[in-house]
């Protein structure tokens, strides 16, 4: 079960209680942070680098097998059209969807975003197969319903919008949609 609140932009998820921001972008109600539902924990979901402190911050990072039974009750993991279609919303600038802080500078580059759209992409890092955890302060990669490429947003501001294998993986992070109506 969960609770959408339109005016207040909020989605209660009552499996556990916690309250998420939510954004319009064109047609899509996007959650504007990344899950943090703690589904069995240690297996299928993790903190980063097995923190708690990064799962506040950045929610939590989910397996393949998890994915498709994290978003809340009348939400659902997007496809990669549904990406498609936000980041055509937005010109394809990946930067206006990134949060205004958090991003490591590469180089010299400023490499925050400016989120406009108020979807906060903060980069949680991920888990590999073989290599642990990386990526926390420059990658934000996004699980898909089905298929093998997912949304990458890099810390470099850049267009359009990537999308890499996915078979590397072990847990990334979840970002839902609302069902349509």
């Amino acid at each position: 079960m969960s609770v959408y609140d339109s005016i207040a932009h909020t989605l209660t998820d009552l499996r556990d209680g916690h309250v998420y921001k939510t954004v319009i972008i064109g047609e899509q109600v996007w959650i504007a942070e990344n899950m943090n539902y703690k589904y069995k924990a240690g297996s299928e979901s993790f903190c980063y680098n097995n923190s708690e402190k990064y799962c506040s911050l950045y929610g939590r990072l989910y397996t393949s097998d998890s994915k498709n039974v994290i978003c809340p009750e009348k939400w659902h993991l997007p496809d990669s059209t549904e990406w498609e279609i936000l980041f055509k919303f937005t010109g394809n600038q990946t930067s206006v969807l990134k949060a205004d802080s958090g991003w490591i500078p590469w180089g010299k580059e400023n490499t925050n975003g400016t989120n406009d759209f108020g979807f906060s992409v903060y980069p949680a890092g991920y888990q590999t197969i073989l290599d642990g955890y990386t990526g926390l302060g420059s990658d934000a990669h996004f699980w898909v319903r089905k298929g093998d490429w997912i949304p990458y947003i890099p810390d470099v501001n850049r267009t359009p919008l990537n999308f890499v294998l996915s078979h590397d993986y072990k847990a990334i992070p979840i970002r839902c949609i609302k069902d349509s109506e």
